[in-house]
């Protein structure tokens, strides 16, 4: 037997109907006696069946032997023949049986991309080859069907775990092996599913006319609600990342009154491949159409994100594919802009009068533990590294050098979307580019230590916002991820965030190269992201049209204090990593000591250059 939520009932197995699952909720039902007759509740729709005066009596073989798990159904004193049930244990092995899970904490979705594909039967049997699913650009973006793995789109699922966004089956209780009386529920997690170079959302198209799932150009990944606009799907899980997916709609309403997530309820068909009209349509009866009406849904396996070798504390140059004379590199801003003095600049380095070598970022990791997909990184220019100090237990010795780095400080690359208000409304805000559409992007005072950069405000005042959490891999402001477009040459595109919503977390965007001036675009327009390969150099990292010449004195530091020589006669001022001056003062010998605070300061000699120093 099994649920058959079609028409609300009961119906009897059909082999034929090859795709029902006896090990799944649609094949399992909660088994209740009371007043002397047994009902049967299924675990997939909350119908019951034997709801009368049903009762079962044991079945003999010819032998007068009793046949080990055989009924025959009895209505009132009368006993069906031949009719007879066979009813076996099954025991829940979890809530979520039967219907697909994806684990977040192990990237399932986070860091993957999937194929879907049909693998079609004839007379039962898998017959062609396998064909995938593709949007047709030309056809309403409906989901159409090709033998060509090549031309299959890549797709990403979201996954809702709301309590309303989720389909739960309760029948009851029941007594497990050991003994103990739990509840009995189904729990069924519901996806949606988007082409990933695209961000449009698969939704249906259920006119007379046109019918057929689709992607909606209309409705994209984080710039409208997902509550609004995303189609929903439960994946029944067949084996072997085989499914049938069965599109629904949450908590609908019949009658004024909200009805339980039941799919009862919420089911409105699965999807299958139709060959004869090569699209991927809908059957409003999950049970039926059952030859081509499981789908697969298969992780590519070449990683989605490349992965920096000379990161953490190295430098590469990050440049256009194809010319690699066209790099990525820190540029001299307007010294009235605030957060900063340094925008992120692109281009050749005959137009940008430098040499090449000098584009130049340091690259340090925000986001590469736990077997992660897809492995994120910060970029800076002018970094001071600082070590870790360890108590060796001695009182009377000094803290110990751990031999580790502890602390970065430098000026880390960040979306400048924050630094939009500061502007106020005047025109011609420094920070957007093309009609104050897009965000750019600058290099601000920060610091990285442990899992957060903290942004080192001009003022000195620090705020919540300042400090980016970076214990997980979502996207954020500051941070940026490479993916891969191109599995031979590892050619990318930068993700990292765009804007942020309401609820503190950002949405995607990409890095595009607009007329001159490196932007962050939204991910709907993801295929317009600018395509870039790094390399590893020695070069510094600094910024292009500010760098310092080689200074004549010399600065050494001990614990509170800068040791400054061959500047007599001559004013020093030192300020800090906020640019607050600490120390202002001529030099009146040939080696000079001035008590500083502890952390990075920026000494400037009179006539000369400027040197960092690490003060302990």
């Amino acid at each position: 037997m099994y649920a058959n939520t079609a028409n609300n009932s009961i119906d009897k197995f059909d082999p034929k109907y090859t795709t029902i699952n006896t090990n799944a909720p649609e094949g399992q039902f909660l088994v209740t006696y009371e007043n002397n007759k047994f009902t049967f509740t299924n675990r997939e729709s909350s119908n019951v069946a034997f709801n009368g005066s049903y009762g079962l009596k044991t079945v003999k073989d010819a032998k007068g032997n009793v046949i080990k798990d055989v009924y025959a159904v009895a209505n009132g004193t009368y006993y069906s023949t031949p009719d007879t049930i066979k009813i076996v244990s099954a025991m829940p092995e979890s809530k979520y049986d039967g219907y697909k899970n994806f684990d977040q904490k192990k990237f399932e979705l986070t860091d993957s991309i999937y194929t879907m594909s049909f693998l079609p039967k004839v007379d039962g049997k898998e017959g062609l080859d396998r064909v995938y699913v593709a949007e047709n650009h030309d056809t309403d973006h409906m989901l159409t069907l090709t033998t060509d793995k090549g031309d299959a789109t890549k797709f990403s699922l979201i996954k809702f775990e709301g309590e309303k966004d989720t389909v739960y089956v309760s029948t009851g209780k029941y007594i497990t092996a050991d003994g103990k009386l739990v509840d009995d529920k189904a729990v069924a997690i519901a996806y949606s599913i988007y082409n990933d170079d695209n961000a449009d959302y698969v939704n249906y198209n259920g006119s007379a006319t046109k019918e057929y799932f689709y992607c909606s150009w209309n409705y994209k990944v984080n710039e409208k609600p997902l509550e609004q606009n995303a189609q929903r799907y439960i994946l029944k899980d067949k084996g072997n990342d085989n499914y049938q997916m069965i599109a629904i709609t949450m908590n609908k309403e019949l009658y004024g009154e909200t009805l339980p997530n039941t799919f009862n309820n919420v089911k409105e068909g699965k999807a299958y491949g139709a060959f004869q009209a090569p699209k991927v349509s809908k059957e409003s009866n999950i049970y039926k159409v059952t030859d081509n009406d499981i789908i697969n849904i298969s992780v590519i396996g070449a990683p989605m994100y490349r992965t920096v070798e000379a990161a953490p504390f190295d430098t590469i140059r990050i440049y256009k594919e194809g010319s690699k004379n066209v790099a990525l590199y820190a540029q001299s801003a307007d010294q009235k802009i605030v957060s900063g003095s340094n925008f992120l600049a692109m281009g050749h380095n005959a137009d940008v009068n430098t040499d090449v070598t000098k584009f130049s970022l340091f690259v340090d990791t925000a986001y590469v533990r736990g077997g992660t997909n897809k492995p994120q990184y910060m970029l800076a220019i002018e970094p001071d590294t600082i070590h870790g100090k360890y108590d060796c237990g001695v009182p009377s010795h000094d803290l110990h050098d751990s031999g580790k780095i502890d602390t970065v400080y430098g000026k880390y690359m960040i979306t400048m979307i924050d630094s939009i208000p500061a502007w106020g409304n005047k025109h011609n805000n420094p920070y957007y580019w093309e009609e104050n559409v897009y965000p750019r992007l600058g290099f601000v005072n920060a610091k990285h230590y442990g899992d957060a950069l903290v942004i080192l405000n001009d003022n000195g005042i620090q705020t919540a916002k300042d400090t980016i959490d970076l214990k997980d891999n979502s996207n954020k402001f500051g941070v940026y991820a490479f993916r891969i477009v191109n599995d031979d040459t590892k050619a990318f595109i930068i993700e990292t965030a765009y804007s942020r919503k309401a609820d503190g977390s950002f949405t995607t965007g990409w890095i595009k190269w607009l007329n001159g001036v490196p932007v962050v675009i939204p991910n709907g327009e993801k295929d317009k992201a600018e395509i870039f390969s790094l390399e590893a150099t020695s070069n510094d990292p600094v910024a292009n049209e500010s760098i310092n010449g080689a200074a004549t004195f010399s600065v050494a530091t001990r614990d509170g204090a800068v040791v400054i020589s061959g500047a007599e006669g001559k004013t020093v001022v030192i300020t800090n990593v906020l640019g607050q001056t600490v120390a202002n003062t001529v030099i009146t010998s040939s080696e000079a000591t001035i008590a500083v605070p502890a952390g990075v300061v920026v000494v400037a000699v009179e006539g000369e250059g400027a040197v960092k120093a690490i003060v302990k």
